[in-house]
């Protein structure tokens, strides 16, 4: 009965992956590699090992706007814009000092003109790209925080910022 339990939930964790693989959804560029692989859950739990329960100090956090963070919650944005390439690995995920989730950022790709627009309803940024340059990095084993912690933004940072020591010891919602 326990093997059956344990084929259950991971066939229901390949249910829920499956549609952001972009070899399933049909959308991968040829010419760019964002990421043929599977989530870093499907892989095994050493790699899942990288979601620790709260953030430590020096973990890094990825900045969003509201906007965009309630995409990436969703799970619909897969690939996130930035005008300079974001180191793969675990990242938490933040807007105006709270912290929401977690999740895996992929190796990084630099995005020609024809890979922006291939690749739009991945990245869901419209028009035109909004760096001269742009690089785009997966984003995998999206998981939600609960309770949410607030964190200190230093004033005028943006894109990623570290966690100090001390901060998020105040639980929200």
């Amino acid at each position: 009965m326990r093997a059956h339990a344990q084929t259950a939930m991971h066939e229901r964790i390949l249910i829920l992956y499956i549609p952001l693989l972009p070899a399933h959804r049909g959308q991968a560029s040829a010419q760019v590699n964002l990421g043929n692989h599977p989530p870093p859950s499907l892989l095994g739990p050493a790699l899942m090992s990288q979601h620790p329960p709260a953030p430590a100090p020096g973990d890094r956090i990825l900045v969003l706007k509201p906007r965009w963070l309630r995409l990436v919650l969703g799970r619909q944005k897969t690939l996130e814009i930035r005008g300079s390439p974001l180191a793969a690995g675990p990242a938490w995920l933040g807007a105006r000092g709270t912290l929401y989730g977690s999740c895996v950022l992929g190796a990084p790709s630099e995005l020609g003109a024809d890979d922006w627009a291939a690749e739009r309803s991945r990245h869901m940024v419209p028009g035109v790209p909004p760096y001269m340059h742009p690089w785009a990095s997966p984003v995998h084993d999206v998981r939600q925080l609960r309770p949410l912690r607030s964190y200190r933004h230093p004033k005028g940072a943006i894109g990623i910022v570290g966690y100090a020591q001390g901060q998020g010891t105040g639980e929200r919602g």
